[in-house]
């Protein structure tokens, strides 16, 4: 279920091919550069799309069994406005993630393919060391304002916590389309605070 909520701290993405390169901010954060960015929000077309993917992305990717493992504890992904200071949470259910492999290597995988519909508007996620994937078929925040200068992604599972930030080339920015890319990595996850 999509929970909007005013937001306490800003940055978050939807429709993002992001490029992971730098190293976590924190033990358990992941700041990510941002390849593109697509959020929609039309009548009768709402959606985004976050991919992440380099040979090199070296995502830190959870421990099988542990903590952090998604199979185990779930996870969510929030997408937010600085500007506007909206934001929207989806949930990630353990029950949707399996492990899988992605050019070899360990990934895991969130899946489910009535979204919008229950158990989450999020269709696929994936983390591996080499991607981080995000595809909704839902907004999750209105895009109403004339413009809405930066929109960023947070998705967590456990105490991980990958962070994106558009910015970067903005494509289209206007009502109902935010489109992005090229983003640098946000300077820390999460990101400061919103004051619209």
């Amino acid at each position: 279920m999509i929970k909007r909520r005013p937001l306490e701290t800003a940055a978050a993405a939807f429709l993002v091919v992001a490029a992971l390169g730098t190293g976590p901010a924190l033990a358990t954060d992941q700041t990510l550069p941002g390849n593109r960015l697509l959020v929609l929000d039309m009548p009768g077309h709402t959606s985004f799309l976050h991919i992440a993917k380099h040979e090199n992305l070296g995502v830190h990717t959870p421990t099988p069994g542990g903590p952090d493992d998604p199979t185990v504890v779930g996870g969510s992904v929030v997408i937010f406005n600085p500007t506007s200071c909206e934001s929207a949470t989806f949930n990630l259910p353990a029950s949707n993630w399996r492990i899988a492999h992605a050019e070899g290597e360990l990934a895991f995988k969130f899946v489910n393919r009535n979204a919008p519909a229950a158990p989450s508007e999020v269709q696929i996620a994936e983390i591996g060391i080499d991607r981080l994937k995000i595809s909704a078929r839902a907004s999750g925040i209105t895009l109403n304002e004339p413009s809405q200068g930066s929109i960023g992604l947070m998705l967590t599972t456990g105490s991980l916590r990958y962070c994106t930030l558009f910015g970067g080339t903005i494509r289209k920015d206007q009502q109902g389309m935010f489109a992005a890319r090229l983003a640098p990595a946000p300077a820390s996850c999460p990101p400061p605070s919103c004051s619209p």
